[in-house]
């Protein structure tokens, strides 16, 4: 319909128009005998054009115009949010796509959200998997399970007539898969029921997408502790291109081997090879990522788990550093020379500059020259050693510490002998001991020696037989008056409970003792039978320090993978510096998402099982997650462990990414509404909405126009030109 606004009345316009055929007609009578016909009707055209606009112009016409109300209905927009949206097979690879769907919502001026924001409509965002959630933010988070497509158009129409709202039309970004729920194309046949299109944005690549994967041949190793072990690695490209891809093989202590290498296209098998050394006896995590570097820095990084079970050598490797030469050394040796379990080697101070040495070839090629050994890299070859603490004077703050860790970290043993005087702070703090004072006795004082954590396993052997242990006459003793609360009494003077003459206790993720004597060789010189205690207690010592045996904390979740959404039970058995079931200690664990979030908990005591702890925790972020156990114990020491875990999608989400167009399609067609792939998003100019949308009359005014305007100013100015080039005023 076309209509007139104007602000002058009728009985002026109509005059103003005569007015112009008068002129118009004025100016063709004057000029007939001055210019030739063709000139004298292209003046009198451009001439009449122009006074016509002029004309329009007064009149002011405009046509009405309906357009939906946006006031009047609401628009569905449904990102898809399952497991198979992160596949990365947008724009080459560059992008997943759930990322780009999450490109689109962050900026409202790109297609096709500047579609619907340009149009004003009244917008509900919703993710979904298996059901709908609401989208708050700009983050498309992925959701655990399958996808239902048919279920959340259901459940999209029926949360707007429950809200009493009127949908006029829904936007819906999916890679089209449906695996789970009610029937999509019977749910479009319901929104074709009631007139509401449904219009369909394929997210995904058309060509099936080539990928890099890799795994570990064998995903659990046994070996032996310290022996170098090889873990394989299986690699295929099934892209039609060389790839370049990097590979980091880590454990708890961090990177083990990184390397950069190049898979050929059609690939099927490639076998790379990786060797690690478990250093400590037990279960190692070893965590390999595997990325795809032709993404342009944001492929996916993959994440593979094996375990390699170290069992306890057949021989334990021992060292022995002393500040001196004496008996007691000699006599060890001699002790355990015949022994399956025990290795010992030495290195002792001989003179100011002059050092014994009996070490194996290997050992004596790479120990320094004139010094002590302080690397860890020598120290970590010995399941355990024993430290005169004389030595300590001549090692560095980094030799300290190297020792410190052969303990607490590694899960070595140390026997420590010799004055307590000046002892380093971090040697302090491991010895079992807290107050000491040095004797030289006048006579034979008999000895008593308690089973656990030892001996318990002798039972009554000659070790606790006749004659009684004992420390001789005019030799000096330390004797600890007092020890920590999670030390043990090992050597105790008899009938004296506060004379303790050796303790031990954990510490770390090792064993720690303190001996007070260095004369434990005139057992062998009192008696027959005194030769074989003497044996006994250095073999059984020895072999108890070497092996860290059970350890003091235990956790769950090490290397397991969950589908999203399930629970992950954090559990931690935790044993005391005693051994013992620890029932006082504050346990807490931080849970790193793959986002970089953090989850923070204390784990609450389990009334079942003495020392355990646990807590739960759901994983609904995919990739990777790292668990951090806290333990604090009553006596102030601390532990902690890092644990990692993935969450994945479970079933055909994770295991069949194809693009599915067709499914998409289908919705669109049947409900009316309209289908786009991602990469043909230049003609979506408008969203499909229902006929029943309330709609609004406007007006166009034909003066608004641009080229209205463009065409009266160039009347005007073609007039002019042509009037001056036929020599006209």
């Amino acid at each position: 319909m076309i209509g007139a606004d104007t602000p002058f009345p009728y009985t002026f316009l109509i005059p103003a128009g005569l007015l112009i055929l008068a002129v118009l007609a004025g100016t063709y009578y004057r000029l007939r005998h001055v210019l030739r016909p063709s000139h004298l009707a292209g003046l009198a055209g451009l001439r009449a054009l122009a006074l016509v606009a002029l004309l329009l112009l007064l009149f002011n016409p405009y046509s009405n115009r309906q357009e939906p109300d946006p006031e009047g209905f609401r628009v569905a927009v449904l990102a898809d949010a399952s497991g198979s949206m992160e596949t990365r097979d947008v724009r080459d690879g560059q992008f997943s796509r759930r990322e780009l769907v999450e490109e689109w919502l962050q900026n409202p001026d790109t297609r096709p959200m500047r579609t619907l924001t340009g149009n004003g409509y009244r917008i509900d965002r919703y993710r979904f998997s298996e059901h709908l959630a609401p989208l708050r933010g700009d983050r498309l988070e992925i959701l655990p399970g399958r996808t239902g497509l048919g279920d959340v158009l259901n459940e999209t129409l029926e949360r707007t007539e429950a809200q009493r709202d009127n949908l006029g039309g829904v936007l819906l970004l999916s890679d089209g898969h449906h695996n789970t729920g009610t029937s999509a194309q019977e749910a479009a046949r319901r929104y074709r029921s009631r007139g509401i299109p449904v219009t369909t944005i394929g997210v995904g690549s058309r060509e099936p997408p080539g990928e890099v994967r890799g795994d570990f041949a064998v995903s659990r190793v046994h070996t032996e502790r310290a022996e170098p072990v090889e873990l394989p690695v299986e690699l295929s490209n099934t892209h039609d291109s060389d790839r370049i891809v990097r590979l980091r093989l880590s454990d708890e202590a961090g990177t083990v081997d990184e390397r950069e290498i190049v898979i050929p296209a059609g690939t099927e098998e490639h076998r790379e090879r990786f060797t690690v050394t478990p250093v400590r006896r037990g279960d190692h995590l070893y965590r390999l990522s595997i990325q795809d570097l032709d993404t342009g820095g944001n492929g996916d990084e993959q994440m593979r788990y094996a375990f390699v079970s170290a069992e306890e050598p057949e021989t334990f490797a021992v060292l022995y550093l002393g500040g001196r030469l004496n008996p007691e050394y000699r006599f060890i040796e001699r002790g355990i020379v015949d022994s399956d379990q025990i290795g010992l080697e030495s290195l002792i101070r001989t003179g100011p500059e002059s050092f014994f040495q009996a070490l194996s070839e290997d050992n004596e090629a790479d120990a320094p020259s004139g010094a002590f050994p302080q690397e860890r890299s020598f120290l970590n070859r010995f399941d355990a050693l024993l430290v005169d603490t004389r030595v300590l004077a001549d090692m560095s703050d980094d030799g300290i510490e190297a020792l410190a860790d052969f303990v607490s970290v590694r899960g070595g043993g140390i026997l420590f002998f010799g004055p307590l005087e000046e002892i380093p702070e971090k040697i302090a703090g491991a010895l079992p001991v807290l107050k000491t004072e040095e004797r030289v006795p006048r006579e034979r004082l008999r000895l008593e020696i308690e089973p656990a954590p030892i001996f318990g396993h002798l039972e009554g052997g000659r070790l606790f037989g006749s004659p009684a242990l004992f420390f001789g006459d005019n030799m000096p003793v330390v004797v600890t008056r007092e020890w920590k609360t999670g030390a043990r009494p090992v050597l105790r003077r008899e009938g004296h409970e506060n004379e303790v003459i050796m303790a031990a206790q954990a510490f770390g993720a090792g064993r720690v003792a303190y001996t007070g004597t260095e004369s434990t060789w005139q057992w062998r010189m009192a008696s027959s039978g005194g030769l074989e205690q003497h044996r006994l207690f250095w073999e059984n010592l020895l072999v108890w320090l070497s092996s860290a045996g059970k350890p003091r904390l235990t956790v769950s979740s090490q290397g397991e993978q969950y589908a999203l959404g399930e629970s992950v039970n954090l559990q931690a058995d935790v044993l005391g510096s005693d051994f013992r079931p620890a029932r006082d200690a504050s346990v807490s664990v931080r849970v790193t998402y793959p986002s970089g979030e953090t989850w923070d908990r204390r784990l609450q005591p389990a009334f079942d099982v003495g020392g355990r702890y646990r807590t739960s925790f759901s994983a609904d972020q995919p990739g990777e997650y790292r668990a951090r156990y806290r333990i604090d114990f009553a006596d102030g020491a601390r532990m902690e462990r890092d644990v990692y875990f993935l969450a994945t999608h479970a079933g055909t989400e994770g295991e069949d990414t194809r693009y599915r167009e067709s499914l998409l399609r289908d919705l669109a067609r049947i409900t009316g509404g309209d289908f786009h792939h991602y990469s043909e998003l230049s003609d979506f100019d408008n969203l499909a909405l229902s006929d029943e949308v309330p709609v609004r009359d406007s007006r166009v005014y034909w003066a608004d126009h641009g080229l209205f305007l463009t065409l009266f100013m160039a009347a005007l100015a073609a007039e002019w030109y042509f009037r001056r080039r036929l020599g006209l005023k």
